[in-house]
């Protein structure tokens, strides 16, 4: 038996419920195919994008490491402060100005060429000016320690006093590694 002689011994109605059958598979079937196809064309396209990108990273990396170089030569490693230091840093600061403060654990990232240090600090009841003063001494520490986040809300008993809760990070040169001899 042959497909010919099967589909020519069925009823017209029957004919046309079959070709309509594989109709709608050869649809299902197409649909399922240009969905495939976008999902692979757009991931092409976001390939395509990051290529790019490192072609321009890798073009100017002479540029990049001889700025890093530039900007290494200029920090000096003994001012650079690891994650006690800065605790140190910030809780002198306060103390000195006067302000109500505690002060989180301080949290490492750990990168190639340096150690990111991360501190929350909260500040209770202060005034506005001794927030000032606590900026600007911590900005005399910069490139150091800097001043990543800072907000401010009014105290709602009294207006006059400030809560502030503030993100200090600061960055520690990674010591390079001792060649044994």
């Amino acid at each position: 038996m042959n497909l010919i002689g099967t589909i020519s011994r069925i009823s017209p109605r029957e004919r046309t419920m079959l070709a309509a059958l594989v109709l709608v598979g050869c649809m299902i079937w197409l649909s399922a195919l240009w969905r495939n196809w976008e999902t692979v064309s757009n991931q092409h396209r976001k390939v395509r994008h990051e290529l790019d990108k490192q072609a321009v990273w890798l073009g100017d990396a002479a540029r990049f490491e001889r700025e890093l170089n530039e900007t290494l030569s200029q920090l000096d490693p003994e001012s650079t402060l690891d994650a006690d230091a800065l605790v140190a840093l910030i809780d002198g600061m306060a103390r000195q100005g006067k302000l109500k403060h505690d002060l989180g654990t301080p949290g490492t990232v750990e990168q190639k060429i340096f150690l990111q240090h991360t501190l929350r600090v909260g500040i209770k009841n202060a005034p506005l000016t001794r927030l000032i003063d606590f900026e600007r001494g911590l900005r005399t520490n910069h490139p150091y320690a800097s001043l990543e986040d800072f907000s401010i809300t009014a105290n709602k008993t009294d207006p006059r006093l400030l809560n502030a809760r503030l993100t200090v990070t600061s960055y520690e040169l990674r010591q390079e590694p001792q060649e044994a001899e």
